[in-house]
C-alpha cells in the first residue's frame, strides 16, 4: 500500500485535480471555489487506491457525502455554515459583518467546538465588526470563546479586560466551602 503523501505534495495534487475538472463537481457540475471543493479518491487508499490524477475527482460537499455516508453530517454542517455566512453578508447592508467571518467551522474546530452556544454568535459578530463589547454572563457560559475567536480572526491587537481576580476568589471560596 502507498505511504501517505506529504501535505505540500497533496496540496499540489489537489490543485491539479481542481484545475483539470475546471473547479466543477464532476457529478452535478456545480461551480466550486477551491476552498469549497473536495477531492475524492475513486478507489480508496484503504483498498489500494493511489493519489494519481486518474484516481481523483472533484466533488461538491453534497456529492461527496453520497460517497461517504459516515461523513455526511460534517459535510452538511460545513455547507450550512458557508451558506449562513453568505446570507449574513448579503443581508448586511451596513457592512457590519467582517470579511474575516468567512467560515466559522474551521476556527470553531480549532477550539475543539463544533457549534456556538446560545448567545455566543451575536457577541462574536459584534466583536468582529469592531464594536466594543461588554459581556456579563455566568461562569461556564462560554465567554472565553467569545473573545478568543475574534482575536484569532481579526488583524491587529485585541484587548480583553476580564475580572479574573474576582472569578478566582469565587472559585477558591467555593472550593473551601466544599
Amino acid at each position: 500500500m502507498d505511504e501517505p503523501i506529504a501535505n505540500d505534495s497533496w496540496h499540489e495534487i489537489r490543485l491539479q485535480v481542481l484545475s483539470r475538472d475546471n473547479y466543477r463537481c464532476v457529478s452535478c457540475s456545480t461551480p466550486l471555489k477551491s476552498a469549497e471543493a473536495d477531492v475524492h479518491h475513486l478507489l480508496p487508499r484503504s483498498m489500494g487506491g493511489t493519489d494519481e490524477l486518474s484516481n481523483l475527482i472533484t466533488l461538491c460537499d453534497g456529492c461527496h457525502a453520497v460517497h461517504h455516508p459516515n461523513l455526511a453530517g460534517g459535510l452538511a454542517r460545513r455547507l450550512i455554515e458557508r451558506w449562513a455566512v453568505r446570507l449574513s453578508r448579503w443581508l448586511d447592508t451596513e457592512g457590519r459583518v467582517s470579511e474575516a467571518v468567512g467560515n466559522f467551522g474551521p476556527v470553531l474546530r480549532l477550539f475543539g467546538k463544533d457549534r456556538f452556544r446560545e448567545g455566543q454568535l451575536p457577541i462574536v459578530l459584534a466583536a468582529l465588526s469592531g464594536k466594543s463589547v461588554l459581556v456579563v454572563s455566568p461562569t461556564g457560559s462560554g465567554k472565553t470563546l467569545c473573545f478568543q475567536l475574534p482575536a484569532v480572526l481579526r488583524r491587529g491587537l485585541t484587548v480583553v479586560v476580564s475580572p479574573l481576580k474576582t472569578l478566582m476568589s469565587e472559585q477558591v471560596s467555593d472550593l473551601l466551602a466544599r
